[in-house]
């Protein structure tokens, strides 16, 4: 049976190893085993633990500022983005000085749209 450290377990599963410490400290994860090594003590983890881990992820963390969902984070973005590169009087060709919020949502749509990722 394969042993990690909380370093590669961290990487294998896509968080950084401050949050997995976290989640440990937290009691929202099972410790691993402990070993002392030379005076340092370590966690070894097992694969049983990795999978927890993840499945702890899975449920719970989501990337993002506020806890929203990696949908919403990237409709934002792109609502920055096609705010800084088009100004109203490209859309409206009468000169219009602001866009309702309804119409810049529906064009950062379009703009989602017309530049996948």
């Amino acid at each position: 049976m394969r042993t990690r450290s909380t370093a590669e377990v961290a990487d294998k599963i896509g968080v950084s190893k401050l949050t997995l410490v976290r989640w440990l400290l937290a009691g929202k994860l099972k410790e691993p085993r402990r070993v002392k090594q030379g005076g340092i003590e370590l966690r070894l983890w097992t694969d049983a633990d990795v999978e927890r881990a993840r499945k702890h992820k899975a449920a719970h963390y989501r990337k993002g500022r506020g806890g929203k969902g990696q949908e919403e984070v990237l409709e934002k973005r792109a609502c920055r983005l096609f705010e800084q590169t088009t100004s109203p009087n490209q859309l409206h060709p009468g000169g219009a000085t602001w866009l309702s919020q309804s119409y810049t949502a529906h064009r950062a749509q379009l703009f989602i749209a017309a530049f996948p990722q």
